[in-house]
């Protein structure tokens, strides 16, 4: 549960009563497992970061032996 705090001259002190709407607080203190760095996502969403990676990886490979094949026809002239 968030724990809603006010500044004073000795730091930080928990508001008490704890009120209701969190979103009045100055600071909030939250646990590791209230806090969602990254959201769950859609199967949809999944799929479309998973193709982007697969586009960039596909295209980096494709730079790599256009690199080697212009780098040997260099080499035979």
């Amino acid at each position: 549960m968030p724990l809603c705090l006010e500044s004073t001259v000795n730091g930080l002190q928990p508001i008490n009563p704890q009120p209701t709407d969190y979103t009045a607080c100055t600071y909030v203190l939250q646990s590791g497992n209230e806090i969602n760095a990254w959201p769950p996502l859609t199967i949809s969403e999944g799929v479309t970061i998973s193709l982007a990676i697969g586009v960039c990886w596909a295209a980096a490979f494709a730079f790599r032996v256009l690199g080697q094949f212009l780098k040997q026809n260099s080499n035979e002239e």
